[in-house]
């Protein structure tokens, strides 16, 4: 029988996993495993399992859960002795002491002269680990000392593995190891010194200087500290080249003779791996009409550019993206593998496989290479085409933490191949020139202005620049020859350049904000036509050639503009689209899981005032005859996180075809708007804008939205006063309390101020943010919390739901220890961790915006440093990005809690189920969160319009009398401020790195704050 602690809590019996029963009988397990050959008394059995207030059941449950411990594990292993019980083992039949065992033995092997059999022993030792230390324990305080001790000891035994491969010459191997550690430790100065010694010997000597310095600036901004000696001594000995950092000879002898062995593995490896991408690259041709309706997610489809017919679909390993073709090659980067794929566009087949070590931003083919742009670590690779090999790599720009990989965002990394330079920017208003042979930096242009993407041709380099709305030429010198704008004065509603390409006799400029295509002449120098795309289809890249435009869209949807004609025809290829290119006569793309892969109703809507195109989709419906009221939605259909929200309104339309556009006698069409600009935040002018239009189109009877609180603020008053209203709005997502009720953090005046006709309007089908807040007290209470440390930001979101949780905290009995506000303008994550330990603090929660702020991750890593791996730490749905979470706090974001209120699409009653399970059918992927609230909140809309006699005012009043049965969120009604009486709130926990739902959460009425 075999004990496993360096991982989830196991017991296996001959491999077979055994059954130990709930929670607390685990723990007691646990508690005498940690102390095996130990007596552990009763009175520690019950304080480890419910500290300070046991049951006054306790004794007779520990009696209970040992009986059932010895039919698991046999009565000679669980003894009793005196007035407690031992655990009796084997001697190597618990992990941790074999790990333990070996990593002593691989510490003596290096004192002893031989790193090779070290190496070898710690990397045994390592393999025993299965992830986080008694990962399902984390949270029991009785675990806490041991596992941080043993996540210490995993770490030491990685440090002396990589010191062995040090001495072993192995310098240039363990790079990206030890760069992965530092992303998860970045206040350990050890592998920040090996990190140093490895680059210095693999001749990167400006690079193991770059180390020190994001050291000391990571010192220095989280703990207010500057390099321990070591570093500082390294750093000094780097600048002086001292000979004593060189290998030793014994060691360049062991990696001499290993890379003979390496010289003929790479010659068979290169044959082998194109055996391996051939097979694992496997083509499905279309044909004719039956062929590929679809291409599935994480593949490359090929189209035909003259009828559109997806005539091939190659599936891709590790999330294909960005494409990048010179007509006779097309390469594919990969985001999750950090590789790129070679593809014959004659045999479509994959020829090469290239791991270029680090996420491919950007592609492109040019000056005898393949070229690829690392965005996050600032460092351009080069790619010999024909080998499939890196054959070097330059430092372009600053390394980025807080770099999005999500490819939904904004994204101004790229790379351009040409006039004898390769071009590189990272969104600053640098461009940088880069010389293709020697890679050497040539030459830092200020350009004036943010840049968002290059492109050669018509014998010029050109530049685009977002926020400038402008198209800017260079010659091969990199000095300007001309700028081009592309709005005459850029704001809110005006092209935001995203993509430009230059071909086909113009240069062609994607733009967000307003989902066209500008077409410069470039001989004119001026913009030729200006062709619009459709805000609603997210169109993402743009390519060139073979007679038209093409743009690839985040609905699934490629837009074929004609050179000549200006004419779009938009053909679906997919969910979603992540980029485009043009080689061998066909079109290529990559496609992703989305959004639904459906065309556009073709039906004509006459008989309605359409919203302005500039911020919404065509008018939506495939009903009988014509509708007579249109109903809109006011979403964020651009910037990060696009791809989930824009579900919300394909959930909407979902429900309209299912009701066939009807609400009860009443026909209805259904518009889709945007609120936000291109980097996902609403402009205060843009939902200005919206609820303007909704108010003083007669046409419009309800609004479903807005998807934030700030823009709610703005458009709820506007649509409160429009004739014939108040205009009423439901919300699936807007959460902020003030919209409908007083309480902590509200501001004077709300919510009367957001109805001035003196008749409410705004109701929602989510809980508020005060329940939220008092789930998170319920939680804090169930994890055993006595002191709580509560930070919030400094919006009325933040400070509403901190206030809320302090209410509901100090009513569940639990101490506040203190607060602290996260200044976004000047964050001091040191600072407000130092307070939290001074308050002896075993919880923090936090009310604040991760997705906004990355230093938010720095906080998380401040916290788990000053309060220890056993604190808790609570955050709300500002943490929800889970990847981005991870990705700014490292493994220190493990353990933490975030909810999100109401309920996912496998917690929902057996209604929600059962439209998420139809839904996700149609859209290829499970439902987002509130993409199913959207669905609700048009149920309810819909419902109210049947139950109107089709003014504005009666629509309004019947909202505030809705009572749903068993409806998609479940059974509910609307009170008389406009909330919901759901009161879920789902918990998710980050387990190895991913979220998992925790559990659901009901707070009663009495407990939220602002409802008592």
């Amino acid at each position: 029988m075999e004990f496993f602690v360096l991982g989830p809590f196991e017991v296996r019996d001959d491999g077979r996993l055994l059954a130990l029963g709930g929670g607390k009988q685990r723990a007691v397990l646990a508690v005498l495993l940690l102390h095996a050959g130990e007596v552990v008394s009763t009175e520690r059995l019950i304080d480890a399992l419910w500290g300070e207030r046991p049951p006054a059941s306790a004794l007779n449950s520990v009696h209970i859960y040992v009986s059932q411990l010895r039919k698991a594990l046999g009565d000679s292993r669980l003894v009793t002795r005196g007035r407690g019980y031992s655990l009796e083992l084997e001697s190597g039949h618990l992990d941790r002491e074999r790990f333990e065992r070996l990593l002593e033995e691989g510490r003596t092997q290096r004192r002893d002269g031989d790193p090779e059999r070290a190496a070898e022993t710690l990397r045994d030792a390592l393999a025993l680990w299965r992830g986080p230390a008694l990962a399902d324990l984390a949270y029991e305080p009785f675990a806490q000392t041991e596992i941080a001790r043993l996540e210490e000891l995993r770490l030491s035994a990685f440090e002396e593995r990589i010191e062995a491969d040090l001495e072993m010459g192995r310098h240039t191997h363990i790079v990206p190891e030890l760069e992965a550690l530092i992303r998860e430790h970045p206040l350990r100065e050890r592998p920040r010194a090996q990190l140093m010694l490895a680059l210095y010997r693999s001749g990167r000597q400006a690079d193991a200087l770059e180390v020190y310095r994001d050291a000391r600036r990571t010192l220095s901004v989280e703990l207010g500290l500057e390099p321990g000696p070591r570093l500082r001594e390294l750093e000094q000995a780097v600048l002086q080249q001292d000979p004593g950092l060189d290998a030793p000879e014994t060691a360049i002898a062991v990696d001499t003779k290993r890379r003979r062995g390496a010289v003929l593995l790479a010659t068979g490896g290169a044959l082998l791996l194109a055996v391996v991408a051939a097979i694992a690259v496997a083509l499905v041709r279309g044909s004719g009409e039956g062929g590929i309706s679809t291409l599935a997610a994480d593949s490359i489809g090929v189209v035909d550019a003259g009828s559109g017919r997806i005539v091939a679909q190659i599936p891709v390993a590790g999330a294909p993206a960005r494409l990048a073709s010179n007509g006779r090659s097309i390469w594919v980067g990969s985001d999750e593998s950090g590789t790129i794929v070679g593809l014959d566009p004659g045999s479509r087949f994959a020829t090469k496989l290239v791991a270029v070590g680090g996420f491919p931003s950007d592609l492109a083919v040019g000056e005898g290479a393949v070229w690829v742009v690392d965005g996050e670590r600032g460092v351009l690779a080069r790619v010999d085409p024909a080998y499939g090999a890196v054959t070097g790599k330059a430092r372009v720009a600053d390394p980025n933490l807080a770099y999005d990989r999500s490819r939904e965002g904004l994204e101004p990394t790229a790379v351009a191949a040409g006039l004898g330079s390769v071009w590189t920017t990272d969104g600053s208003s640098t461009l940088t020139r880069v010389g293709p042979r020697t890679l050497t930096i040539n030459d830092r242009i200020n350009l004036r202005a943010p840049l968002d993407g290059l492109a050669i041709g018509d014998q010029a380099l050109w530049a685009i620049s977002g926020p400038a709305a402008t198209a800017i030429r260079l010659d091969s010198a990199g000095r300007v020859t001309a700028r081009i704008p592309i709005a005459a004065q850029p704001g809110f509603d005006s092209p935001y350049p995203l993509a430009i390409e230059a071909a086909e006799q113009f240069v062609w400029v994607l733009n967000g904000n307003t989902a066209t295509v500008t077409k410069i002449d470039p001989e004119q120098r001026a913009v030729a036509a200006t062709i619009p795309i459709g805000i609603d289809r997210g169109p993402a890249r743009l390519a060139v050639g073979e007679g038209a435009a093409w743009v690839a869209n985040g609905d699934g949807t490629i837009a074929r503009i004609d050179a000549e004609t200006n004419d779009v025809e938009i053909i679906t290829v997919a969910h979603r689209l992540k980029d485009i290119a043009v080689g061998g006569g066909a079109i290529w793309v990559s496609a992703a899981t989305g959004l639904s892969s459906r065309a556009r109703a073709a039906q004509a809507v006459d008989s309605l005032r359409p919203l302005p195109a500039s911020a919404c989709a065509p008018i939506y419906y495939a009903g009988g005859g014509q509708p007579g009221y249109l109903i809109a939605s006011d979403l964020q259909l651009q910037g990060s996180g696009r791809t989930g929200i824009a579900q919300m309104s394909n959930a909407i339309e979902f429900v309209l075809r299912e009701r066939h556009f009807r609400a009860g006698r009443f026909a209805v069409g259904y518009q889709s708007c945007n609120d936000a600009t291109l980097t996902g935040v609403p402009s205060e002018a843009g939902c200005e804008r919206n609820g303007n239009a909704y108010a003083n189109d007669p046409d419009v009877i309800g609004v479903i939205g807005p998807f934030t609180s700030g823009c709610a603020a703005t458009e709820v008053p506007l649509a409160n006063r429009a004739p014939g209203g108040p205009l009423s709005m439901i919300s699936p997502s807007s959460t902020y309390v003030g919209l409908t009720h007083r309480d902590q953090g509200t501001t004077p005046g709300e919510p009367v101020r957001y109805f001035p006709s003196g008749r409410r309007s705004f109701v929602r089908v989510i809980p508020a943010d005060d329940v939220q807040a008092a789930a998170d007290a319920l939680l804090a209470r169930r994890l055993d919390v006595q002191r709580v440390f509560v930070v919030g930001d400094t919006s009325p979101v933040g400070r509403g739901v901190s206030g809320s949780f302090r209410s509901a905290a100090g009513r569940l009995g639990m101490t506040v220890a203190g607060s602290a506000t996260w200044d976004y303008e000047l964050p001091q994550p040191a600072a407000i961790a130092e307070q939290a330990r001074q308050a002896r603090a075993d919880a923090v929660f936090i009310a604040a915006c991760a997705i906004c702020d990355p230093s938010l991750g720095a906080l998380i890593r401040a916290l788990r440093a000053k309060l220890g791996r056993g604190a808790a730490i609570l955050a709300t749905d500002g943490f929800s990005d889970f990847d981005a979470v991870v990705r700014i706090a490292g493994s220190s974001a493990e353990g933490m809690t975030v909810s999100i209120a109401g309920l996912p699409g496998d917690r929902m009653p057996a209604a929600g189920r059962a439209f998420a399970a139809a839904f996700g059918k149609a859209v290829g992927r499970p439902p987002e969160h509130y993409a199913l609230y959207a669905a609700q909140a048009a149920e309810v809309l819909l419902d109210a319009i049947a139950r109107s006699d089709g003014t504005r005012v009666s629509v309004t009043r019947e909202l505030f009398e809705t009572k749903v049965a068993n409806g998609i969120a479940g059974s509910f009604s609307i009170d008389s401020n406009g909330d919901t009486t759901q009161r879920a709130v789902t918990i998710y926990r980050i387990v190895n790195g991913k979220p998992k739902i925790m559990s659901i959460i009901r707070p009663t009425r009495d407990l939220v704050s602002g409802r008592r």
